[in-house]
């Protein structure tokens, strides 16, 4: 993560959130499901306002 998270800054994106998926299903009582799994939410805050 932390290698993904410098390359994309490297890229002038941020992170704006992340859901680990494994924890989230383990809170609503999935047990069995333990392949690690994030979903990043992420955005380049100039191409953004560029495009809006």
């Amino acid at each position: 993560m932390a290698s993904l998270e410098k390359n994309l800054k490297e890229e002038k994106f941020d992170v704006l959130w992340q859901l680990d998926l494994p924890a989230k299903l383990q809170e609503k009582g999935v047990k069995d499901y333990n392949k690690p799994y994030r979903v990043l939410e992420v955005c380049n805050p100039q191409e953004d306002a560029r495009s809006l």
